[in-house]
């Protein structure tokens, strides 16, 4: 009971040392005594362990609920869809899930990804569909500030990526507005028609859209994106990557 009773009013010890003190109230001096009583017990220290203990479980129980909610969610998505949810893996901590429909490989995961800005890592949700025929080595987005994501690991698969550097289609509006990035100019430049360039406008216009690797995708920050998010996203991508295939 008393280990409870420290913990619970552990967090309120500095505040109210500070209080007394800088207020200059009565029963400063008092306090103080106290406290120093408190250090030499070593109850403080064992207030301070628990707390670190409890507030680590916390963390670990929000963590699993918020796996398992996520987990839930996706295989939900993957049954309405026809796909495969595959569990979690140590190259997959939160799972995948996997698919194939209208001649274009679909993956839902979680992705290691890397700021074109400053290089900053982060981790986020990636939903995507591929676009078969775009160079693997292209990555174009809306030219936003930063943070503008860049995934990792598919700019290491390239090689090429890993230095990031300004390309220009020659269409002036669409290079103002956008940031290009290839590792073949001249195959990327090819790829990029007019028609082309005029499907990504509308479509990297939504946030978080962006087209990597070989596929269009939609990135966001790790949370619970639920069933009806995830398939009206899906819808979207799709779409785009239709207009982009032909």
């Amino acid at each position: 009971m008393r280990d409870v009773l420290v913990l619970g009013l552990f967090p309120l010890v500095p505040l109210g040392i500070a209080m007394y003190f800088l207020m200059g109230g009565p029963g400063s001096r008092q306090v103080a005594r106290s406290v120093q009583r408190a250090m030499e017990s070593g109850w403080l220290a064992k207030g301070a362990g628990i707390a670190v203990v409890a507030v680590t479980v916390i963390a670990v129980a929000i963590g699993f609920a918020r796996r398992r909610s996520l987990g839930e969610a996706w295989v939900e998505f993957a049954g309405r869809h026809g796909f495969t949810h595959e569990g979690a893996s140590l190259e997959h901590p939160s799972g995948r899930v996997r698919g194939h429909r209208d001649g274009r490989d679909v993956e839902l995961g979680v992705v290691a990804v890397r700021d074109l800005h400053d290089r900053r890592k982060a981790t986020l949700i990636q939903l995507r569909v591929e676009v078969p025929g775009a160079p693997a080595g292209l990555s174009i987005r809306r030219d936003l500030p930063s943070p503008a994501f860049l995934d990792d690991v598919a700019a290491a698969a390239e090689g090429a990526l890993s230095v990031p550097s300004d390309l220009e289609t020659g269409d002036a509006v669409f290079d103002a507005d956008h940031d290009v990035r290839a590792a073949d100019p001249v195959a990327a430049r090819a790829w990029l028609t007019p028609a082309r360039r005029a499907a990504l406008v509308p479509l990297l216009a939504n946030e978080g859209f962006v087209l990597s690797a070989g596929h269009v995708a939609w990135q966001t920050k790790l949370g619970n994106p639920g069933v009806e998010e995830l398939t009206s996203t899906l819808t979207r991508l799709e779409d785009g990557a239709a207009r982009l295939g032909r």
